[in-house]
């Protein structure tokens, strides 16, 4: 199919859109990204915002989460470079 352009639509990934914190027990997500997670993944109960995640020394866990746009910024930048 030479020529032809594919569109993924976008995940989640580990690691990619948002970043785990273990030493603060918190994740830095962009409100635009934390909307994607699917429910069973989150709470978002407004001002008590909480998300599973996998912690090498815990397992699975379920921490707050900080919204910030920081990490939509570094997405971005992979992007671009892609």
């Amino acid at each position: 199919m030479k020529g032809t352009t594919l569109q993924f639509g976008e995940a989640v990934l580990v690691n990619r859109n948002y970043k785990y914190d273990s030493s603060k027990g918190e994740i830095h997500i962009s409100k635009k990204n934390f909307k994607k997670v699917p429910k069973d993944f989150k709470n978002d109960t407004p001002g008590k915002e909480r998300m599973i995640t996998y912690d090498s020394k815990w397992g699975t866990v379920s921490v707050p989460v900080k919204f910030t746009e920081e990490v939509e910024k570094e997405i971005e930048s992979i992007q671009e470079v892609a």
